[in-house]
């Protein structure tokens, strides 16, 4: 088989909008009502391969949201008692672009000087929410008792801190076995199935003690 371009290559993909649906909905079991998405900024040095994951993880966050009758906004916005309300936050630009929790640094610290705080802020990436965590606990402000942080890839050092992150965890594994049944294939010379193109994988979620849990997730007890 030959490829003419990247789009006709059948490729695996983590479903990361699936992912953020389900962190984003598994959050208001619990009784969130005000969550904010901090994400990265769009500029001229990020293509269309590193904007995608970026796009869909917001469309899954809104799609939970509003699966509920909650609206999304792009700046802060007041919320009525007992409505859903939620916002997407544009991180600011690090002044060191070799600390990977630095920008999760300093964006907790822009929300923390707000008048009212989310209840809980889902981050990008495990190292931005390592960063706002950091930011939290130099603000006094307990985990998650008074502000709930999760964090997205399921990094291994996600749960090994003082804290334990809450997160999605990718489906590493389950993809390399399907892109390995691809490529066999495609050796092969045998065709392949029909939605071979783009094949997404839903990861999972790992409830953790950095916010407050589904009832599904709780222990038996509690």
């Amino acid at each position: 088989m030959n490829f003419t371009s990247f789009e006709e290559v059948p490729r695996v993909e983590s479903d990361c909008e699936f992912d953020v649906q389900s962190l984003a909905g598994g959050l208001l079991d619990p009784g969130y009502q005000s969550l904010l998405y901090m994400t990265s900024w769009g500029s001229k040095q990020h293509d269309e391969a590193h904007a995608w994951p970026r796009i869909r993880r917001m469309k899954g966050f809104r799609q939970a949201i509003e699966a509920v009758g909650g609206q999304v906004h792009e700046s802060p916005a007041a919320r009525a008692p007992g409505q859903i309300s939620a916002e997407i936050f544009l991180s600011p630009m690090p002044t060191d672009w070799n600390d990977p929790y630095q920008i999760g640094e300093l964006a907790i610290r822009q929300i923390l000087a707000r008048k009212e705080l989310p209840e809980v802020v889902l981050c990008a990436n495990d190292d931005w929410a390592a960063g706002a965590m950091k930011a939290c606990g130099q603000a006094g402000l307990s985990i998650p008792d008074q502000i709930g942080i999760t964090g997205n890839d399921g990094t291994v050092i996600s749960g090994y801190g003082f804290i334990p992150l809450t997160t999605t965890i990718q489906p590493v594994s389950a993809m390399a076995r399907k892109a390995m049944e691809l490529l066999g294939l495609l050796i092969e010379k045998k065709p392949l199935p029909g939605d071979a193109m783009v094949i997404k994988l839903p990861g999972e979620v790992a409830w953790r003690d950095s916010t407050r849990r589904p009832p599904s997730q709780l222990p038996r007890g509690s």
